[in-house]
């Protein structure tokens, strides 16, 4: 097995014995297509409704925010064809709590085989050094509670068992609502003195007041060890209530 240099071996090191599997680092825009591909070839098994291209795959990796691909990524190939990947990130919200935020991508075919339990591995002790090199900068204070936070999708079935089997626990459920165009809509009468007018280019302080700020439901304060935590992805009806999904440090 070949492991980049950048990486502890021993996080590895129960890596599963598969043929031509090796693990290694993001190798710079060469990646965006393989990144593509993966994406691409797990959104039908996991009943995922998103749509892709390399354009925005390359943009979103050229604006990325307490993340550097080359020390945060690791990549799974097998025979020279990367079929798995994932990412770590982090980030302080308002409560004052430090999130890191971890996500993970691996074809169908390679699922089961134990590559996912290794890239999870290498997530949670990329976050740990993270967490660490922050403390002895003085960027982090030693009483911050701190958590691993993971998503997954209602159709992601395997990765939910993961991240359970791992320590996980659910801690917010997030719902998108779907409606038939087939059914008859209704159009409202609009209310008096109501405006409808061309877009205008505002930002979120002149539409707010103040910034937006990413939101977490996590709750609780807990020691130096990270707290591992999710947020599980529901389809709902349109008679059900349902709230909106909330923003995170990315899907990709």
């Amino acid at each position: 097995m070949i492991i980049g240099d950048t990486f502890k071996i021993d996080c590895l090191a129960d890596a599963p014995k598969i043929a031509n599997l090796i693990f290694r680092g993001f190798q710079g825009e060469s990646d965006y297509a393989n990144i593509l591909k993966v994406i691409s070839g797990s959104k039908d098994a996991d009943k995922i409704e998103r749509t892709d291209t390399l354009e925005n795959i390359a943009n979103y990796y050229s604006h990325l925010t307490n993340c550097d691909p080359y020390q945060d990524m690791l990549f799974a190939e097998v025979a020279s064809e990367v079929v798995g990947y994932s990412r770590v990130a982090w980030n302080l919200n308002e409560e004052g709590q430090w999130l890191g935020f971890h996500l993970g991508f691996l074809l169908p075919g390679y699922r089961r085989q134990g590559i996912g339990s290794a890239m999870l591995c290498f997530n949670e002790d990329r976050l740990k050094e993270i967490s660490l090199r922050l403390l002895d900068e003085g960027s982090l204070q030693f009483t911050t509670p701190t958590f691993y936070e993971a998503y997954a999708d209602e159709g992601e079935v395997g990765k939910a068992i993961l991240l359970t089997r791992n320590g996980y626990q659910p801690v917010r459920y997030e719902y998108s609502m779907e409606r038939s165009l087939g059914d008859p809509i209704e159009v409202p009468p609009m209310p008096a003195g109501l405006e409808v007018r061309p877009a205008q280019c505002l930002s979120t302080i002149e539409l707010f007041g103040k910034p937006l700020m990413k939101h977490s439901a996590i709750i609780g304060v807990t020691s130096r060890k990270q707290k591992r935590t999710y947020s599980v992805g529901r389809m709902n009806q349109p008679s059900t209530p349902t709230c909106g999904r909330l923003p995170g440090m990315g899907n990709r």
